[in-house]
């Protein structure tokens, strides 16, 4: 792992990066030069990038995909052995291919930044991208001065996501490279920013097994209580099969088998196509490390605006009945002594 606090950082720039909007296209708004560091600065993107790519549960290994003519492997690999302009050149590039990758109009607009580093300890590269949104829509049209301080370098700057590639080899093309990933949304949502690491960055998840068992874990719980929003039995029969799936001693998970054991006939083809994509494989090695937390509770609908929770084992042990009287104004809850 790298230790961000060290790194030399040789070269700084940002542009804006405009979002799409429902009468106009992305666009990039270029800066003009490459930033003028000063040491404070450089300590604040050190520290940025430590606690971005240091920060459990949001950062992760990833594998590099694309490595065709246009993508970002093919336009950063050698930019450390290029001069100001070609640095600047690139940067450019980069920025319209972000802006080009955002495909939706929900997807905000935001700073693009690239940092051109050195590991003082083996000299190899580091090269570092980032897109910082801004929680105001009127920051987008500060000064450039004031959007580095405050947008770009500001500690409260929460909104943001970050790549990393890491030179280990002067040998070997891109296997040469480890690629990371920040996304500061990942932690309370069930997808990472597919047009950032994918589309942008060109890497993919299918290596990483954490992503991918919290990925289908979340996307299980979001539809099955859409589907069974008013259905409490059958939610809370589903939610207990697939906790079950994932605290089984089983090592490796099937997406397409959890359904079938946790959902009704009838309904797995809305579970299929809702939680079944190309982002998830037919199958792959189970790690419940970035969902343990959440494994240890679970809670349970009883009413339209009554959830109960406890721990994992009271349900598991049979130590906790919900009992509901013939005219189902009342609901009793039971819990064993031992």
């Amino acid at each position: 792992m790298i230790n961000y606090h060290i790194l030399n950082i040789k070269r700084a720039i940002f542009h804006k990066v405009m979002a799409r909007r429902n009468d106009s296209d992305p666009y990039v708004e270029e800066s003009d030069s490459v930033i003028e560091l000063t040491p404070s600065m450089e300590d604040i993107f050190r520290k940025r990038m430590s606690d971005a790519f240091g920060s459990a549960g949001k950062a992760f290994e990833l594998s590099i995909n694309d490595v065709e003519d246009g993508s970002v492997y093919s336009m950063i690999h050698n930019l450390s052995y290029e001069d100001d302009d070609a640095f600047y050149q690139r940067s450019l590039e980069l920025a319209h291919r972000l802006a080009e990758c955002q495909n939706k109009t929900s997807i905000p607009h935001g700073f693009f930044v690239l940092l051109d580093c050195v590991n003082p300890i083996d000299n190899m590269t580091v090269y570092v991208m980032m897109k910082a949104e801004p929680h105001d829509a009127l920051e987008i049209t500060q000064s450039v001065a004031r959007a580095l301080k405050n947008i770009i370098l500001s500690p409260s700057q929460k909104m943001y996501k970050a790549g990393c590639f890491q030179q280990i080899s002067r040998e070997g093309g891109h296997r040469g490279y480890k690629a990371y990933l920040f996304d500061e949304q990942f932690g309370s949502r069930a997808h990472l920013a597919e047009y950032f690491y994918r589309d942008f960055m060109g890497l993919t998840i299918n290596s990483n097994d954490k992503v991918l068992t919290k990925m289908f874990f979340v996307k299980m719980q979001e539809a099955i209580r859409d589907k069974y929003k008013y259905d409490y039995l059958r939610k809370n029969e589903a939610e207990d099969v697939l906790n079950a799936e994932m605290l089984n001693q089983t090592t490796t998970l099937r997406p397409i088998d959890v359904i079938d054991r946790a959902i009704a006939l009838s309904d797995r083809d809305y579970f299929y196509r809702r939680v079944l994509n190309e982002e998830i494989p037919t199958s792959f090695r189970k790690n419940i490390s970035l969902i343990d937390s959440r494994m240890m509770n679970r809670s349970m609908s009883i009413s339209d605006d009554i959830k109960l929770s406890a721990p994992q084992g009271l349900f598991q042990n049979n130590s906790l009945v919900i009992d509901r009287d013939t005219d189902d104004e009342y609901v009793i809850v039971k819990i064993r002594k031992n």
